[in-house]
C-alpha cells in the first residue's frame, strides 16, 4: 500500500507512508491508517434520532421495476434510500421529483461553465477582495480583474494557452508572459498587506478568511471550510475540482437556508473515510436548520447515522421494487428480509470485535465460576504416559484476548489483578515438578509471551536461559495469529538462538468458526499468509493448533470444517499442525449450553473419523493431542471437563491407538486398525453423521441464542433486542458451501 497524504490539495502530495496495511495502521500520520485501525463509525448513539411531524408523500408508484408502493419522506431529517443495485431507488426519486419540483438536486456535475471561474467568483466573494485591493492601493477596482483591464494581453487572464492537437485533444502550456498569474506585470506592482493580488488567489480557503479584513468574505470562506473544502486555494479553477468538491461546493451555498429539501444520489461516491466523516457533519448541520435532506446510499457509515431508512428489495429488477422496511437504523437492523438490516445489526452488535450479545451472556456465567485464580502460579498439563510432551502454563498478568466470556485459561487460572509476580520462580517450580526432559515442551503465556504488558523483557530473557538447560527441548511458543508482528518475531529470534534453543510457533485459533463465533475478530486468509511468510523468513516453523468440534455446527459441517482446514495448512501453506477434540464445558457459553440441553458434546469418533480421512501423504506432518491428565484443582470443579470419548466397551481401545498415533512410524497402520474397531456407538454415530434432515446449524444458532437470551438476559431484552440479535448472525460457511462448492478454503469467509 501507499499512502499519500497528509490532507488533500495543497496540504498533500507527500508519501505518508507505503508497506503491508500493518505498517501504515501504526503510521499516526496517515488518516488511511486510522481508518483501517477503527474499521469504521460506530453507530450514532449520542445523537437522538429526530422524527418527522410533515410528510412528503408518493402513492401508489409504479414507474419501471416498482409495484404500486406508497412512501412517506419525513420533513427537516435525514433519510437514507437503500437496497441493492437495481431495487427501484433511482426510480423512486424520479417520481418524487416530478411530484415535488421544487426539490434541489445536488449532484457531482460540473460547476459552471466559464473556464475562467473559480471558487471565489463562485461564491461571489471575488468583488468584495478586489475592492480591498482597489481601496489599498487607491486604483479602480477593474484593475484587479483577470476577465478585463487587469488581464494578461498574451494569453486574455487564462493563464494558460492552448495547443490544438487535433485527435489527440488539447495541450494548456503556462503563458510565458504572466507565468500562469492570469495578470499584467503593471497589476502585481499593487500589493495589499505585502502581497499582490495573484498571489492571494494562491491562500487556502483557511488562509484566506485570516487575510481578508471584509466579513462577507471571512463569512464565505468560514462556510467553504464548514463543506470540508478548507484546503482549496481560493483561484483554484472550477473544472479542475473532482466530484465530491463539486457537490460541497454547491452545498456551500445552502449552508444559511432553511426549509429546503435537497437530494444527493451516493454522495460518498470516491471519498475517503476522513470526507466521509466531515460530510456527514455537514448534512446534520444543514438537518439542524430545518432542512430536509433525501440521499440514496450504500455506504454503512452513513446509513447507521440517518435518522430515517426507506429500503427497497429484496433484489434487483423483476424481483426489486418493494418496500422491505422503513424506520429509524435500529429498526430496520431487525428485518430479516433487508440486506441493508442484516449489515446494520451485524455493526450494531459487533464493535471492537466484540458481540455484545455473547459478551452480557459470559459476564452472568463467570458470576458463577469458582474463584481459583488467585492461589494458582502454574500448572502442567502431560497428554501420554510416557510424558514426552510437556505444557506448561505461566500465570502472569493475563490475556488481553477475551472476546466472549475470556478464553478458556484466562477463565480457570490467570489473575489480571496481580501486578507483582515471580514469574521466573513459578518456571522453577513447575520445573522441579516435572522431573523429566520432554521432547516438545509447550510454554504458554496466555497470549504472547512477547508483548512487553504479559512479560517485561529482562524477566522474559530470565526465563528462557533457564529454559536452555533443557538441550533435548524442542520449545513451541504459543501464541494468537493476530498479535504476531516482525518485531516480535525478531525479539524472539535473538532469543533463541543466543540460548541456543530450537523453537517452534504455536499460532492459535486458526479455525473459521472460531473465528466467527467465539471471539467475533475473524482473520483474513492473506493475514495468516502474510505471517507464515515472516516467521518462514526467519527461519520459523509455524504450528497450527486446529479444534475440532464446534459449539455452533453439525457433526457433519465439524467433519468437513476439519478437514479442509487442515488440508489448508498442511498441503498449501507447507506447515504442520496439531488437531485436538474440543472439550466444550471449558467455553464459558457451552457450559451453559449444555445445561440447557442445545448441544451435546461430539464424540469422540469425529475426531477418530477425521484423522481417517486426512489423505495418507499428510499424516506424517499431522499431530494429535488431547489431555487425560488434567490439574488436580479441575478434577475437584464440580464442572469438571472431561477428554470426550467412546462408550466403555470402546474407549480404552480408541486411547490406546491414538497414544500409539503420536510415536508411530507408521502412521497408516495405526489408522486401518483405528477404523477396524467396531462399536455400536460408532455404528450410532455414523449414522448421526451421515445424516441431512438434522437441524441446520443456522438453526441450531438461531435456537441457542434465544434460549440463552431469554434465559439469561430476560424475556424483556430478549423482546427487544431478540430480532436483531438473530439478524446479526452470518450464514455458516459449510451451509453455503452445500450451494457453491467453488469457495476459497480456510478463511475466506472472513475476507472483509
Amino acid at each position: 500500500m501507499i499512502d499519500i497524504g497528509p490532507g488533500a490539495g495543497v496540504l498533500g502530495g507527500e508519501c505518508i507512508a507505503q508497506g503491508t496495511i500493518e505498517s501504515i495502521c501504526e503510521n499516526k500520520e496517515s488518516v488511511t491508517g486510522k481508518m483501517l485501525k477503527e474499521h469504521s463509525l460506530c453507530f450514532n448513539g449520542q445523537r437522538k434520532r429526530r422524527r418527522g411531524n410533515e410528510y412528503l408523500e408518493i402513492h401508489n408508484a409504479s414507474e419501471h421495476n416498482l409495484k404500486h408502493i406508497s412512501v412517506r419522506f419525513p420533513k427537516n431529517v435525514l433519510t437514507c434510500i437503500t437496497g441493492v443495485s437495481g431495487s427501484g431507488k433511482s426510480s423512486l426519486i424520479e417520481i418524487l421529483l416530478k411530484k415535488y419540483p421544487e426539490i434541489i438536486v445536488v449532484d457531482q456535475s460540473a460547476v459552471g461553465s466559464n473556464a475562467r471561474s473559480n471558487l471565489v467568483t463562485y461564491v461571489q466573494a471575488f468583488d468584495k477582495i478586489r475592492n480591498e485591493f482597489a481601496k489599498a492601493c487607491n486604483v479602480g477596482t477593474s484593475l484587479f480583474t483577470f476577465n478585463g483591464e487587469g488581464a494578461c494581453e498574451v494569453c486574455n487572464g487564462m493563464g494558460y494557452q492552448v495547443m490544438d492537437m487535433h485527435f489527440l485533444g488539447e495541450i494548456r502550456n503556462q503563458c510565458p508572459e504572466c507565468n500562469g498569474s492570469r495578470y499584467k506585470a503593471e497589476v502585481l506592482k499593487h500589493k495589499y498587506k505585502g502581497y499582490n493580488v495573484a498571489e492571494t488567489l494562491e491562500f487556502t480557503v483557511g488562509e484566506a478568511a485570516e487575510f481578508f479584513e471584509d466579513p462577507d468574505v471571512k463569512h464565505k470562506c468560514k462556510v467553504l471550510a464548514e463543506v470540508g473544502l478548507d484546503y482549496l486555494t481560493i483561484g483554484q479553477s472550477l473544472d479542475t475540482l473532482s466530484g465530491g468538491e463539486r457537490q460541497r461546493l454547491k452545498l456551500a451555498k445552502y449552508m444559511s437556508k432553511k426549509g429546503n429539501v435537497y437530494v444527493l444520489d451516493e454522495p460518498t461516491r470516491g471519498l475517503s473515510s476522513d470526507d466521509i466523516n466531515k460530510l456527514m457533519e455537514l448534512f446534520q448541520k444543514i438537518v439542524d436548520k430545518k432542512n430536509t435532506i433525501i440521499l440514496i446510499e450504500h455506504n454503512l457509515k452513513v446509513i447507521e447515522n440517518a435518522d430515517h431508512i426507506i429500503d427497497l428489495g429484496p433484489e434487483g429488477g423483476k424481483k426489486g421494487g418493494e418496500i422491505l422496511v422503513q424506520g429509524t437504523p435500529e429498526e430496520v437492523a431487525k428485518c430479516k428480509k433487508s440486506y441493508t438490516g442484516k449489515y446494520l445489526a451485524k455493526k450494531y452488535f459487533e464493535q471492537n470485535g466484540k458481540n455484545l450479545f455473547l459478551n452480557k451472556i459470559s459476564k452472568e456465567l463467570r458470576k458463577n465460576r469458582p474463584i481459583i485464580q488467585d492461589d494458582l502460579t502454574y500448572t502442567i498439563w502431560t497428554d501420554t504416559d510416557k510424558q514426552n510432551f510437556a505444557q506448561v502454563w505461566i500465570k502472569t498478568k493475563g490475556c488481553r484476548h477475551t472476546y466472549t466470556g475470556g478464553c478458556t485459561m484466562c477463565d480457570y487460572w490467570t489473575s489480571p489483578n496481580c501486578k507483582e509476580e515471580d514469574i521466573p520462580g513459578y518456571l522453577e517450580q513447575a520445573l522441579e515438578e516435572l522431573k523429566l526432559e520432554p521432547d516438545i515442551f509447550l510454554l504458554n503465556t496466555c497470549g504472547s509471551v512477547f508483548d512487553d504488558w504479559e512479560m517485561p523483557q529482562k524477566i522474559r530473557e530470565q526465563v528462557f536461559e533457564r529454559l536452555a538447560k533443557y538441550k533435548r527441548t524442542q520449545f513451541i511458543l504459543e501464541t494468537h495469529i493476530d498479535t504476531i508482528t516482525e518485531e516480535k518475531v525478531k525479539k524472539c529470534r535473538e532469543i533463541f538462538i543466543k540460548n541456543q534453543l530450537q523453537f517452534e510457533f504455536g499460532l492459535e485459533t486458526v479455525n473459521w468458526w472460531v473465528q466467527k463465533y467465539c471471539i467475533n475478530k475473524p482473520i483474513p486468509e492473506v493475514k495468516v499468509k502474510e505471517v507464515i511468510s515472516m516467521l518462514k523468513r526467519y527461519q520459523i516453523t509455524p504450528v497450527f493448533n486446529v479444534l475440532i468440534g464446534s459449539p455452533f455446527l453439525s457433526l457433519q459441517a465439524m467433519y468437513k470444517d476439519a478437514l479442509r482446514t487442515i488440508a489448508w495448512i498442511v498441503k498449501e501453506q507447507n506447515c504442520n499442525c496439531v488437531i485436538f477434540p474440543i472439550n466444550t464445558k471449558e467455553w464459558t457459553l457451552i457450559w451453559k449450553m449444555e445445561k440447557l440441553r442445545l448441544y451435546q458434546q461430539p464424540s469422540l469418533w469425529l475426531f477418530v473419523e477425521v484423522i481417517s480421512h486426512i489423505p495418507s501423504e499428510l499424516l506424517d506432518r499431522v499431530e494429535i493431542s488431547w489431555y487425560k491428565n488434567r490439574p488436580k484443582y479441575i478434577e475437584d470443579y464440580k464442572e469438571s471437563p472431561k477428554a470426550p470419548i467412546t462408550c466403555d466397551q470402546c474407549a480404552d481401545q480408541v486411547l490406546t491407538l491414538l497414544d500409539e498415533y503420536v510415536d508411530s512410524e507408521d502412521r497408516v497402520d495405526v489408522v486401518r486398525r483405528l477404523n477396524e474397531i467396531a462399536c455400536s456407538c460408532r455404528t450410532e454415530f455414523l449414522k448421526l453423521l451421515n445424516r441431512e434432515t438434522i437441524m441446520s446449524e443456522m438453526q441450531s444458532l438461531y435456537h441457542a441464542y434465544e434460549i440463552l437470551g431469554k434465559e439469561i438476559l430476560g424475556e424483556d431484552w430478549w423482546k427487544q433486542n431478540g430480532d436483531v440479535v438473530l439478524n446479526s448472525v452470518e450464514p455458516c460457511l459449510i451451509e453455503d458451501e452445500r450451494q457453491q462448492e467453488n469457495r476459497n478454503a480456510f478463511l475466506d469467509i472472513m475476507e472483509c
